[in-house]
């Protein structure tokens, strides 16, 4: 297991809302999907932490989604979607 699959570290302040929208329903709203991770490694959650504040100075809007089915919830799955602001 590489360093970054053990979880060390503490994870930090997610700068991005969560939604309880499907990817497909987002999708649909114009959103691009942007990154995925597995939020239950800290390293994981923290380069996603890092990659949200990259977007937002770039102009986009970020939210944070969850796993879309049982397995992927149980993985610790999660995406990150983008829209550029209006």
């Amino acid at each position: 297991m590489s360093p970054s699959e053990k979880g060390s570290g503490s994870m930090r302040f997610m700068p991005c809302v969560l939604t309880d929208k499907t990817l497909a329903d987002l999708e649909n709203e114009g959103w691009e999907g942007a990154w995925s991770f597995h939020a239950r490694f800290a390293d994981q959650w923290n380069d996603a932490c890092d990659k949200v504040a990259i977007l937002q100075k770039e102009g986009w809007i970020v939210v944070l989604v969850n796993g879309q089915n049982e397995t992927e919830r149980k993985d610790g799955v999660a995406y990150l979607y983008k829209k550029r602001r209006s």
